[in-house]
């Protein structure tokens, strides 16, 4: 039986195959190899909005309880709002523990600017478009 992040791959020493579970009939002393591999997980990291994600240690793949830090960056007029998929909360950086193929997206928000305008003197200005915020 694997433990968690490896698999089965096969018998050997006096069992041979893949077949598990795997019956013996013990006739003479028995000698039985199993063999487990580590299994390897994606991590796979999307954005919605614009900025980036960079991930530490920055790998193909990963092994089970594996630990990665994520760490989100907003492009200009943009903020990070959250993390979404197979983690949430909005911390970053943000450690995540591999446990199988992991996908998270990142989300950025753009930033709502106000514009104020003073007048000295006599005179008037033309807002186009004229609204409360602009991005």
């Amino acid at each position: 039986i694997p433990a968690p992040g490896w698999r089965f791959t096969e018998w050997g020493g006096d069992a041979s195959g893949s077949v598990n579970p795997k019956t013996l009939t013990i006739d003479e002393d028995t000698h039985v190899v199993a063999t487990f591999v580590r299994v390897e997980y994606t991590l796979t990291v999307s954005i919605d909005g614009q900025g980036q994600v960079s991930q530490d240690p920055q790998q193909p793949t990963y092994y089970y309880g594996d630990q990665v830090t994520l760490t989100a960056s907003h492009d200009p007029g943009w903020a990070f709002d959250g993390w979404s998929g197979d983690t949430g909360g909005s911390k970053n950086p943000k450690t995540l523990t591999i446990g199988g193929n992991t996908q998270v997206t990142a989300h950025f928000i753009q930033r709502p600017y106000t514009l104020s305008i003073q007048i000295v003197g006599q005179g008037s200005v033309e807002r186009d478009p004229n609204q409360s915020a602009y991005y």
